[in-house]
């Protein structure tokens, strides 16, 4: 991203679509190498959205490869409809409402969760799970808790869910690395 582009409020849009697998004949050295210029490359711009500096939206698409990893039992046609179903589901798009009404209204409980969150003042939070997961992570006193709209100095808004990279700060030092770590188990 150039600086310029971003200085005169350039908007960005993702478009996503997995296909699992598809790297997996390829000398991971090169992906790797293709993956480390590539974040080199997109320094700026991954500073841009994750800072929430500029407008930015992903858009993810279905294929037919992602379908069948998520629905196996399902035909190909079958997998990518209901995969297709699931990305509308969750972006809160359906034929019988209104987007922008039920994205107003997951933004006011966004907000409100956080509240409550932040009012609790949570010193520690507890993970267990059935397959043994004990992990007790401890919060930086006076902690907040962020979701929901944003309105950004260029006089446009942004609604964040619960981002990972605002509760990571709030996580004491010597767990940071453990539920990194976790997350890509």
């Amino acid at each position: 991203m150039v600086k310029r582009e971003h200085d005169l409020g350039a908007c960005y849009l993702r478009i996503h679509s997995d296909m699992p697998g598809a790297l997996k004949d390829v000398d991971q050295s090169k992906v790797r190498a293709y993956q480390v210029a590539y974040s080199k490359k997109m320094k700026d711009l991954r500073a841009n959205t994750m800072n929430n500096e500029g407008q930015w939206c992903v858009i993810g698409i279905p294929s037919v490869e992602w379908a069948k990893v998520v629905f196996p039992e399902l035909s190909e046609e079958e997998a990518f409809e209901k995969l297709e179903d699931a990305i509308f589901m969750t972006s809160r798009v359906t034929e019988d409402s209104d987007p922008l009404e039920n994205w107003r209204i997951h933004d006011a409980n966004l907000v409100e969760h956080a509240r409550k969150l932040t009012e609790l003042n949570f010193k520690q939070l507890h993970f267990t799970s059935e397959l043994g997961t004990d992990l007790t992570v401890e919060l930086v006193d006076n902690h907040v808790w962020i979701g929901g709209e944003i309105r950004h100095q260029r006089e446009f808004t942004l609604i964040q869910t619960f981002q990972q990279k605002n509760v990571l700060q709030c996580l004491r030092r010597q767990v940071l690395m453990v539920s990194c770590m976790l997350q890509n188990l």
